[in-house]
């Protein structure tokens, strides 16, 4: 359940040339059915403030609405970013979960958001990530 005073209720779609901001209410699959039609796909970028009264549901919500719209329109690429809290130390002790530096450790302590977005950009170009999940973490 999302707080009263939360709102979440613009999408923005990519096309050629210039970007195209559209109306759409994320929670219905309906409103985002026609925004999908002809997409190749679709970057979700969502983010949700967390409540102790009201837990944080809009990344389910939103993400069932989200898919079942993809499916109905047969767009196959979803990028999306959501955010929780892990131990870094956890990803840590698995060899191979993180791109160290030469000498072995986590490369800074923040990763800046353009970073992250050409990443997720670089994406929609490349099968390199494909049907897989991605953690961006630092020490």
């Amino acid at each position: 359940m999302l707080h009263p005073h939360d709102r979440f209720d613009a999408l923005l779609t990519r096309a050629l040339g210039r970007p195209q901001v559209v109306e759409g209410d994320i929670f219905s699959e309906e409103s985002l059915r026609g925004h999908f039609r002809e997409q190749d796909a679709v970057v979700s970028c969502l983010g949700f403030s967390p409540s102790w009264w009201y837990g944080v549901t809009g990344y389910t919500a939103s993400m069932r609405a989200i898919v079942g719209a993809l499916r109905d329109a047969r767009v196959t690429r979803l990028v999306a970013m959501t955010s929780w809290y892990t131990d870094p130390k956890e990803f840590l002790t698995h060899e191979g979960y993180f791109v160290p530096d030469a000498n072995g450790n986590p490369v800074g302590n923040s990763v800046a958001r353009g970073d992250v977005a050409r990443f997720m950009l670089s994406l929609l170009s490349s099968n390199a990530w494909f049907r897989k999940a991605v953690a961006v973490t630092t020490k």
